[in-house]
């Protein structure tokens, strides 16, 4: 009959494998790790998309102008300008990334990083949205105390 050794007793106590235990406890482990992380983590959507009409002063917006896209005073998208006075168009949209903590925070909008007088609502997964975007910083002229 072979003796056992020291190491072969160890392992086997009361009949179990018990040097199976701290990989269990590791991989029991790095699962709660993950499950805690995904829980913090906002799950990511589908961008909002914008296009329509963007007009400067009264006058439509030259092509090469950029438009922007805000929420938090973070840019989440910009587009540029291939056909005057529009932006997004022929499905170019302009897309606003986002995700489960950004639904229904406001999205501001900067035409050459001047902000537009208008604003939307970010969505979960929205159909493309028509937005005309328009910004008048030109001076006013009298209506001061003089």
């Amino acid at each position: 009959m072979k003796e056992k050794t020291k190491t072969e007793t160890n392992r086997k106590v009361n009949g179990r494998n018990w040097h199976v235990l701290p990989i269990l406890s590791i991989a029991v482990l790095a699962v709660c790790v993950v499950a805690a992380v995904s829980a913090v983590e906002p799950t990511p959507l589908p961008p909002n998309k914008f296009s329509g009409a963007a007009v400067l002063n009264g006058n439509p917006v030259s092509v090469g102008a950029t438009i922007s896209a805000y929420v938090d005073g973070e840019c989440r998208g910009s587009v540029t300008v291939t056909t005057e006075g529009k932006y997004g168009d022929n499905l170019n949209y302009l897309r606003v990334s986002g995700t489960s903590d950004d639904v229904g925070k406001t999205i501001t909008f900067k035409i050459n990083g001047i902000e537009a007088s208008e604003t939307a609502k970010w969505q979960s997964y929205p159909k493309p949205r028509t937005l005309d975007l328009s910004v008048d910083d030109s001076p006013t002229i009298g209506g001061g105390d003089e």
